[in-house]
């Protein structure tokens, strides 16, 4: 009887070892696919983040486009406004250091 169970210690030994294994290529593989999903995220938050700025600076610059529209019909206070509102909510793009050239060029004018 004894040859019999070290036969089963073997086995079970040899099915825990192998239940291991297929654990541990479970747990790899859930890995890649969450490491895969965090990264599908980022690129998608990415692409929104990309986007946004895209549609802030078209704002920013159809905002200077209207202040120098204003400035050529002779309504400066209204295109004052208008870039220090670029300046305001755009502070650190191109349009807000054209729109405090423009406020420059303004007050050096009167």
């Amino acid at each position: 009887m004894p040859a019999k169970s070290k036969v089963r210690e073997r086995s079970t030994s040899t099915d825990d070892s192998d239940s291991e294994t297929r654990k541990a290529t479970v747990r790899k593989r859930a890995k890649k696919a969450s490491d895969s999903e965090a990264a599908d995220k980022q690129d998608e938050n990415h692409q929104a983040i990309e986007q946004a700025i895209e549609t802030a600076e078209k704002l920013a610059e159809s905002q200077m486009e209207m202040a120098r529209l204003f400035l050529e019909r002779g309504k400066p206070e209204i295109a004052r406004r208008r870039l220090l509102d670029v300046i305001e909510r755009f502070e650190r793009s191109a349009a807000a250091k054209q729109a405090r050239q423009m406020l420059r060029q303004m007050e050096a004018s009167r």
